[in-house]
């Protein structure tokens, strides 16, 4: 990927676990009908941990000439990876000083995923990697907090029905495991885990976080 200059409002995508590009192109593709630039950053999910991939964002942020303030929108892992990039040493300021939207975030990890690393298949699907970390881990203190001069906003959904999952849920996350250690915004919507993708409230709300006007919303 080679560097690219953007002199105008700029929003970042970052999927999730077993998404692509594509998982966010709804939120993409309004977007730069609004004149926004665009960029959505791709990795394999599964074939590295999540600070790996957090350090391959850090790096590609590093060479990038975006001009701030840059806005992220992350999907469910996505978000550590996020995270976990505005806090390594290779991150440029000026990356940590815009808004971020984190869309259905494990980011205390996921009770689902804990239970699904008892069986094989689950297990092989996931791999050795980020996957584990998902099924193993809670809160990822090695990641860091995200830093307080970026405007978080959570965006949890709550129409799940997995009754594996205590406590409200979109079917993957449980509302209470959206929550940070750390000041930040937060709304949840009657959305399951991918359909808040394409949710068009979810779009409107993130419009007006970066606009500054959400506080109308609530």
């Amino acid at each position: 990927m080679t560097a690219f200059l953007i002199e105008t409002k700029s929003v970042l995508f970052i999927h999730g676990f077993l998404g692509g590009g594509w998982s966010l192109f709804f939120f993409a593709k309004g977007f730069k009908k609004k004149g926004w630039n665009t960029f959505n950053w791709e990795y394999q999910g599964r074939e590295k941990r999540i600070e790996e991939h957090a350090e391959n964002l850090a790096l590609q942020l590093q060479k990038s000439f975006f001009t701030p303030p840059v806005y992220y929108v992350a999907h469910s892992m996505g978000s550590l990876v996020l995270r976990g990039a505005l806090n390594h040493p290779r991150c440029p300021t000026w990356a940590k000083e815009g808004k971020a939207v984190l869309l259905a975030p494990p980011n205390k990890g996921a009770s689902l995923g804990r239970l699904l690393a008892k069986f094989e298949l689950a297990k092989k699907v996931a791999k050795e990697y980020a996957g584990k970390q998902l099924m193993t881990e809670t809160d990822f203190p090695h990641l860091g907090e995200f830093p307080l001069t970026l405007d978080v906003f959570v965006i949890a959904g709550n129409f799940g029905i997995n009754p594996f999952i205590q406590g409200e849920n979109d079917g993957v996350v449980a509302v209470k495991e959206t929550q940070l250690n750390t000041p930040h915004k937060r709304i949840v919507l009657k959305k399951g885990h991918n359909s808040l993708l394409l949710s068009r409230q979810a779009f409107k709300l993130t419009e007006q976080f970066f606009k500054g006007s959400h506080e109308q919303s609530f």
